[in-house]
């Protein structure tokens, strides 16, 4: 009998096995293989203009990559390797191997502008085959670190105070060119350099024209060292506001931007540290996602009307859902609007709503919620029994460009009230702010999250937007972005995004079996 079966690496087969024989029939590569096998594949096609060699077939490509994402392998040099070594891989790309540029070159750019279309084209096949439902979706959003160094932030603020400096400069150098020429020159008389006159909120382009044509007229002066030291000096002013103003293009209304990635914002990670990073938002069915997009902010309200408008966009609005179920950083006005717009059932926390449901909410008499209100004379009555009136409107604007408007009110006195060390902070008298259009969608908010419905998407909400990210960090392994740029990121993201419903369909099929 013998020990061991026989071995040899050099078995002659006069018939090689098919590399279709060698992938099991219920392989995640063949779930991968059917779904971008059923697409519109024109939308994949339209990106390659023709001429010259004919590229790698977008088809495989997009299988391959998704398949890599699957399999935690992110890098275009891994993805190359596999080509090479791998039979799923090998399988899937007809036993093609396209290089590790050609790959990173597909993911970069010719999927930019069509990726969207494939994902929503993927999410739409999983609503017909039943995986997922769109009546009933939940939003969230998480910071994730940018490939970019971690202390090569730019601020605004410092920016604009270097900025107003350089200006403040700048003017002083001319005030002191045209000095020179008043005391040195008689032929000028008492009239300024009309080279020197600039607009009062001037950019560095006209500076630069300014002291250009000083150099012009100031070259056959006797005193020219003096005029050549003061315009050197104002050319060096010049080229940092020129780099402030670059700073303030790249900035784009953010608050800080990275240097090695100027699209990612410093923000404040889960783990408390300040990053450069972005904020992935998702919208998940059934810890299916069925909408992804990247905010450069780490409010994740600011980005939520792009990432429903994007939702709403794709096919005619087939994927508008019914309900919207989001935490409290998507509650505000502004997305309180959109949603009635839209017509689509609010159930979006606003940052307030688990306090509302505490005691120490309910017996804070100094809480405006909790004062007397006056609605004849729009008053409120303090506890300590004074009035206070409206006294003016305020507007503010946020970062999507949306004006809130409020009406303030203030105490007609607090002094000697006992009461007032208890009912308000610093000098003065009290005051607080009140927005009627957010105080009605509150107060709407506020019974849909308190109905039956209500408490049903609440309990489901954690559960069901929370497992695709952490599905995506801990058993994806990916937990910083690998590309650099908001395009690139966007693209990421999706793959990330089928990746993970790909994977889902799987175990959805082995629990069946």
């Amino acid at each position: 009998m013998k020990q061991f079966k026989d071995y040899s690496q050099n078995q002659m087969q006069l018939l090689p096995p098919s590399l279709d024989e060698l992938v099991e029939q219920d392989h995640l590569s063949r779930v991968i293989n059917t779904f971008i096998d059923n697409l519109d594949k024109e939308v994949l096609y339209k990106t390659f203009p023709g001429g010259g060699s004919p590229p790698y077939h977008p088809i495989m490509m997009l299988k391959v990559l998704i398949y890599s994402y699957c399999t935690k392998t992110f890098s275009s040099r891994e993805i190359e390797r596999n080509l090479k070594q791998d039979i799923v891989h090998m399988w899937l790309s007809g036993m093609q191997r396209p290089d590790h540029n050609t790959i990173n070159r597909f993911r970069s750019f010719y999927l930019t502008d069509v990726l969207d279309e494939v994902f929503f084209q993927v999410v739409w096949m999983l609503h017909e085959k039943g995986f997922l439902k769109l009546e009933d979706l939940f939003v969230d959003g998480t910071k994730l670190e940018a490939d970019a160094g971690r202390y090569t932030y730019v601020w605004r603020k410092n920016v604009e105070r270097y900025q107003k400096n350089v200006k403040e400069k700048i003017k002083l150098l001319l005030e002191e060119i045209e000095t020179l020429n008043k005391n040195e020159d008689q032929e000028y008389g008492n009239n300024p350099l009309s080279e020197l006159t600039i607009a009062k909120d001037f950019t560095s382009q006209e500076v630069k024209k300014a002291a250009q044509s000083v150099n012009k007229i100031l070259k056959d002066k006797e005193n020219s060292k003096a005029y050549k030291k003061k315009v050197k000096e104002l050319e060096k002013a010049t080229d940092k506001l020129s780099k402030y103003e670059n700073q303030q293009e790249k900035l784009k209304g953010r608050n800080s931007y990275s240097k090695t990635d100027n699209d990612a914002t410093f923000m404040r990670m889960k783990d408390d540290r300040l990053r450069p990073g972005y904020n992935p938002i998702i919208s998940t069915n059934n810890q299916y996602i069925v909408n992804v997009t990247v905010s450069q902010n780490a409010a994740d309200n600011v980005g939520f009307k792009e990432h429903v408008e994007k939702l709403l966009s794709w096919g005619d609005g087939k994927l508008t859902p019914d309900n919207y179920m989001g935490d409290a950083g998507f509650g505000n006005e502004e997305n309180y609007e959109f949603m009635i717009g839209q017509e689509i059932g609010n159930y979006l926390k606003f940052n307030t709503f688990h306090y509302e449901q505490t005691k120490r909410f309910k017996n804070n008499p100094y809480l405006k919620d909790n004062m007397l209100y006056d609605q004849t004379t729009d008053t409120y009555t303090c506890p300590a029994g004074r009035k206070i009136h409206y006294v003016e409107d305020a507007e503010r604007t946020t970062a999507t460009g949306y004006i809130t408007r409020t009406k303030v009110y203030e105490c007609e006195s607090c002094v000697g009230c006992k009461l007032a060390s208890e009912c308000k902070k610093g000098e003065g008298n009290r005051r607080f702010t009140v927005s009627v259009i957010l105080e009605k969608h509150k107060e709407l908010v506020r019974k849909n999250l308190n109905s039956k419905k209500g408490i049903e998407l609440r309990r489901k909400r954690g559960v069901d937007v929370e497992t695709p990210f952490a599905d995506i960090k801990l058993n994806m392994g990916y937990n910083r972005f690998k590309l650099r740029g908001h395009k690139k990121i966007t693209n990421e993201m999706l793959l990330l995004s089928l990746a993970h419903n790909m994977r889902k369909v799987v175990k959805i099929q082995e629990k069946i079996a």
